[in-house]
């Protein structure tokens, strides 16, 4: 019995031996990129309750769009398949609602067999009931209206909700799609603006390149929405205001596709998406809040912090998390998915996603995580393999810092190299 004991003290001291809290600290406080910054860190061995090692593990931080893991956890433990579209047949007409999902002519992860699913039907009745979405989420930046990254949610996204400008070659400005009103103005210090409360766009083509590809955000509508559904199909396509009580549901091949698009790509408006069909799913109506409540009721048993959580994607300012918080999370996320899904789905240092140009390490990568970024705030969260072969979660957070982001990723990897050679 005294041996048993003597081996398994041994064996749950290890993780002690070879990543310290101290070490982690002294790294911190002697670079000098952390040190007008605030800076927390948690480390555990994936799979294992163990002791969380690192400093200001249990602080609130701003996550920025580490939120998306929670999102994505909240995702793959919802759906066992991903409901694209309600969809029922009354007298040879194709009747569909929607799901919330997001990628039905997406410019960058377009859903063909959707769009060819819906062009099997001569007409097609949309059910879209009442929706009060609001424009933006809490916390949200009202001035980043012109940028990709906060495009307005809607119960059915269409072109990722933006608008594409080109420049052909007859220096000519063109949106797709073409549904948009253009003037031109050469003493426009940017390349394309759009007026904040209608789709009304202004460019200088002096300033657009020919191999440019701009994307814009429009203002959603449910008249837009009926506009765009007919440009792009082949159907006929007649606006209902009623609800579609009886109906199937259609799902995804591709799950994969969407994940990868929140969890390489961090794009915000299908992570947006995806917690509001969350909230269909289990309340059978679009909110975001609502399905942030869910989740936090059904996680409350293992969350060891209270979630002060806002949206989706997390570019809302008023989300906050504590780095142990999301070391939890991904523990969560890796009984979900499993080693294969975590090298599948998430960035790898040195080869894809936002972390393609940080972090590598030979042929082979030791890093997966999910970047984090808002001005003066900068996270990475995710796995790493030792070079002892061992694998540990970890969330390295540091916010309110003056230096180039740059600069932070390169101090982060000074943190990721010592759990490399210690862990």
């Amino acid at each position: 019995m005294r041996k048993f004991i003597l081996i398994f003290f041994i064996t749950s001291s290890i993780f002690s031996q070879r990543i310290s809290s101290n070490k982690i600290s002294r790294l911190i406080n002697k670079n000098p990129v952390f040190s007008r910054s605030h800076v927390a860190v948690a480390v555990q061995p994936l799979g294992s309750d163990k002791k969380i090692k690192g400093v200001m593990f249990s602080k609130y931080m701003t996550p920025a769009s580490n939120t998306k893991l929670l999102t994505f956890l909240g995702a793959v433990q919802t759906f066992d398949s991903m409901p694209i579209i309600n969809y029922s047949f009354f007298n040879k007409e194709l009747h569909i609602s929607s799901t919330g999902y997001p990628l039905l002519f997406h410019p960058k992860y377009p859903d063909d067999d959707l769009e060819e699913f819906l062009n099997s039907f001569k007409k097609v009745i949309y059910h879209h009931g009442q929706s009060d979405l609001p424009r933006f989420g809490p916390g949200w930046a009202w001035d980043d209206y012109p940028f990709y990254f906060s495009a307005q949610t809607s119960i059915l996204p269409l072109f990722g909700n933006v608008a594409l400008f080109i420049k052909n070659s007859d220096n000519k400005i063109l949106a797709y799609p073409p549904l948009f009103k253009i003037s031109e103005d050469k003493s426009l210090n940017n390349s394309i603006v759009r007026s904040e409360s209608i789709n009304s766009f202004i460019v200088n083509s002096q300033k657009v390149l020919q191999r440019d590809s701009i994307y814009i955000p429009f203002k959603t509508s449910e008249k837009l929405t009926a506009s765009l559904l007919n440009y792009r199909l082949d159907s006929n396509v007649i606006n209902d205001t009623t609800p579609l009580l009886t109906y199937k549901v259609l799902y995804s091949k591709n799950s994969k596709r969407i994940y990868e698009a929140i969890l390489k790509d961090s794009d915000n408006l299908i992570s947006e998406s995806l917690l509001l069909m969350i909230s269909k799913e289990l309340n059978d109506s679009f909110s975001t809040l609502e399905a942030i409540n869910q989740l936090k009721k059904d996680w409350n048993s293992w969350i060891p912090d209270p979630l002060l959580w806002f949206d989706g994607s997390g570019l809302s300012r008023y989300t906050m998390m504590t780095p142990r918080t999301i070391v939890s999370v991904l523990q969560k996320i890796h009984n979900q998915i499993g080693l294969k899904g975590i090298q599948s789905y998430f960035s790898a240092g040195g080869k894809s996603g936002t972390i393609k140009e940080y972090y590598k390490k030979g042929e082979t990568p030791f890093v997966y995580a999910k970047t984090g970024t808002l001005r003066n705030n900068h996270n990475l969260s995710g796995y790493i393999i030792s070079r002892k072969g061992n694998w540990y979660v970890f969330s390295i957070m540091v916010n309110h810092f003056e230096n180039p982001t740059k600069e932070i990723r390169l101090a982060i990897g000074d943190l990721l190299e010592y759990l490399y050679n210690r862990g």
